[in-house]
């Protein structure tokens, strides 16, 4: 009878033990599996640069960037991920603002390369440089000239964006973590402007480019 009880005993703890090797086993994978992300993506300082086909270039300072953006991430090499990145965010100028004109909205569809180093199991730093395809569709209500907003039609702007952006993600549970990233973000791209002038129609094109310190805080699931 003791020697069965022993038997038991022994059977329970090999059970517990190799349960917690399953659990400490699936944890580890924290900064080794793909995951995907969701973030709240703030934009702060930093200027935008307005360049007509004709006349000089006007410059304003840019007002608080915010948005959200989903990511995938997949480690290819203990140092090296590749993923991807889909952001939509509403940006304003300074000078825009005053003139009470609607906000911008920035899409961004990027290919994320990143440098990786493991802290341990459940911790990770990392450089990524999200780098693609930039959307921006101008505010509703027409085009702002620095000091008013006149009745016109903007297409939606098309060019690049690129980011530099330090990050770290830090695992809290199985299958569940945190991150948070800061940098810097640039973006260029072109508009085409319709208006009415002396009775005609008339276009001309015109080009953006912004940089701001980009702060990006979120979670994480693998």
């Amino acid at each position: 009878m003791r020697e069965r009880l022993g038997l038991d005993k022994v059977l329970a703890w090999s059970c517990g033990f190799s349960c917690l090797l399953m659990v400490a086993s699936a944890h580890a994978d924290a900064v080794d599996d793909g995951y995907f992300a969701a973030k709240l993506m703030l934009g702060v300082a930093g200027e935008a640069e307005f360049e007509a086909e004709a006349g000089p270039s006007v410059s304003s300072d840019l007002e608080l960037t915010y948005g959200a953006g989903v990511q995938y991430q997949h480690p290819l090499h203990e140092h090296f991920s590749l993923g991807g990145q889909v952001a939509l965010r509403s940006w304003q100028t300074e000078a825009g603002d005053n003139a009470n004109a609607d906000r911008n909205l920035l899409l961004d569809v990027a290919l994320v390369p990143a440098a990786r180093v493991e802290l341990d199991h459940d911790a990770e730093l990392y450089l990524a440089v999200p780098v693609g395809l930039a959307l921006d569709f101008w505010g509703d209500d027409g085009f702002n000239t620095g000091s008013e907003v006149v009745s016109a039609e903007v297409s939606t702007g098309v060019g690049l964006g690129v980011a530099f952006m330090l990050g770290a993600r830090f695992a809290l549970s199985d299958g569940f973590g945190l991150l948070g990233e800061l940098g810097y973000e640039l973006h260029a791209f072109s508009h085409t402007v319709t208006a009415m002038a002396v009775g005609a129609e008339a276009e001309t094109d015109f080009d953006v480019s912004m940089g701001q310190l980009a702060i990006n805080l979120g979670a994480f699931f693998y």
